[in-house]
């Protein structure tokens, strides 16, 4: 074989071996599907996902997976902490979340919860 086809073979092996080790380890991309992050994120809009996080906080917008379906969703709410939607209004600790407009399906919300250690509480955006 060719010198430089063996040189250009080595630098595609090694482009997609670093490319692997990234996406595998550092930062993954990720697309947008539907519009419940509207208006942070639009539907087919790309995100790149940090792998290598420490704290997950309240206002933090993370990717998770759920029944095979990933997802892009704000922090709403974290461990220790009580929900409950009231009249439309999402209230943590007692203290009313004004971030969201009226919310029509309470879901489990439409009692109070308490989250577990290791618990978070995500919503979309819109």
């Amino acid at each position: 074989m060719n010198k430089s086809v063996v040189k250009f073979l080595i630098s595609v092996i090694i482009m997609l071996a670093l490319a692997y080790i990234i996406n595998t380890f550092f930062i993954q991309v990720a697309f947008v599907n539907g519009d419940s992050m509207q208006p942070t994120y639009k539907d087919g809009s790309i995100v790149f996902i940090n792998k290598n996080y420490k704290n997950v906080d309240v206002g933090d917008i993370i990717v998770g997976e759920k029944n095979d379906i990933i997802f892009v969703k704000r922090v709403v709410a974290h461990e220790n902490d009580r929900l409950i939607i009231k009249d439309g209004i999402l209230y943590v600790n007692d203290e009313k979340i004004d971030t969201y407009e009226t919310i029509k399906e309470q879901g489990i919300l439409n009692e109070e919860i308490t989250l577990s250690e290791n618990e978070y509480f995500v919503l979309g955006d819109n």
